[in-house]
């Protein structure tokens, strides 16, 4: 079982792609305004879309790890925040560009604090390493984070 606990089988469909064990990776927003390092391990981390109303409009596609993997190395200044509803998640994007490169939830279900990461803002990720990533759909619109939504293809 991995950091979290809403992944279950296999993460990738190619896993010779990726190293054993937490890797380092950068990101970044389009602008290069934030930049983060984060260690994952896509082996045991799957991707995951949530269809809540947020990510659903936004098409998040992320990663969940600990925050103490994750490090913002710059634009602290070049962030705004975004909550809504329960104030539960913080969702950050930088102020110039509007990327959102990772939020922040408190979900005691899913293992307590993550840090989720925009898959899209990883710049050390290959397309081919992208593609190889199986997605787990969330259902988030109900809170109910271990169920696959009913309809979730166009997540």
């Amino acid at each position: 079982m991995s950091e979290t606990s809403c992944e279950v089988g296999p993460t990738t469909h190619n896993a010779s792609l990726f190293k054993e064990g937490r890797q380092a990776y950068h990101g970044s927003c389009h602008c290069g305004a934030l930049k983060y390092s984060v260690e994952i391990d896509f082996l045991t981390n799957k991707s995951v879309r949530c269809n809540c109303s947020f990510c659903t409009k936004i098409r998040i596609w992320e990663v969940l790890v600990k925050p103490e993997f994750f490090k913002l190395l710059e634009g602290q200044d070049s962030y705004t925040t975004y909550k809504f509803g329960e104030k539960a998640h913080s969702h950050y994007h930088c102020k110039h560009c509007g990327i959102r490169c990772h939020g922040f939830s408190i979900i005691p279900d899913m293992g307590g604090d993550f840090i989720a990461i925009s898959i899209n803002t990883l710049d050390d990720l290959t397309d081919e390493q992208m593609s190889s990533l199986i997605v787990q759909p969330l259902d988030g619109r109900n809170n109910n984070w271990f169920e696959v939504p009913k309809f979730h293809n166009h997540l």
